[in-house]
């Protein structure tokens, strides 16, 4: 495909997600300024509700356009250091921790010793946050961290059992914009970001073979001793 029809699609799906909450906003601005319409303090508080959300996702999809733009060129600063990545899993789950749906149990499992990760630890929050989030959207009721030393890396899996992802959409999850087969709302970057800040750290982040339901997609970064 060209680079045109590239931009093309991009700005498509850019327009696409933006209808959404513009026309929520747009809809509850409507109501509120309509003269005919009694509006009591109950339907204006809900109302308001609304755009708050709305405007909530805007400013995550400018952020999350921001953040591919500044991946894609190779300007995305980057602090690394020696960091506790069990420490930055822990966080991540206590915040998500406080807003999970109904039914939904989240675990963290570190073994004892584990390196200190070479990564920047706001962007290793960044990456956790949003393969937590993922999980959490298409778990039945399980979401697990796992965290283990191998071959000079730190792995960090996120596991969920939800209904897992087709053979042929493995590698285009992690496409700008797709949602898989179970779409669920949301910008439709979180995968795509989420690799691409695991690369600008010199690791990766995989979608594990696995038989069986659920998902696990694991991040792997370097040991800050280069040794595990």
């Amino acid at each position: 495909m060209s680079d045109a029809a590239d931009a093309a699609g991009l700005v498509s799906e850019v327009v696409h997600e933006l209808q959404t909450p513009l026309a929520a906003i747009a809809g509850a601005v409507g109501a509120l300024r309509d003269p005919a319409a009694s509006v009591d303090a109950s339907t204006r508080a809900r109302l308001l509700g609304v755009i708050a959300d709305a405007v909530g996702q805007l400013q995550a999809l400018v952020d999350d356009l921001l953040l591919a733009g500044r991946l894609g060129a190779g300007r995305l600063p980057l602090e690394i250091a020696p960091c506790d990545a069990a420490a930055v899993a822990d966080a991540v789950a206590a915040a998500a921790g406080a807003h999970l749906p109904a039914g939904i149990e989240l675990a963290v499992g570190a073994p004892p010793g584990l390196p200190a990760v070479a990564a920047d630890p706001e962007r290793l929050r960044q990456v956790l946050a949003n393969l937590v989030s993922n999980a959490v959207a298409h778990a039945d009721r399980n979401v697990r961290l796992t965290l283990a030393a191998s071959g000079g890396h730190v792995r960090i899996s996120v596991s969920d059992d939800g209904p897992g992802v087709p053979p042929g959409s493995r590698e285009r999850i992690f496409e700008p914009f797709e949602r898989g087969p179970s779409a669920y709302p949301g910008t439709g970057l979180g995968l795509s970001l989420a690799r691409g800040l695991a690369v600008a750290m010199g690791g990766t982040l995989t979608l594990d073979d696995a038989a069986g339901p659920g998902a696990t997609f694991t991040v792997a970064l370097p040991a800050a001793s280069g040794r595990s």
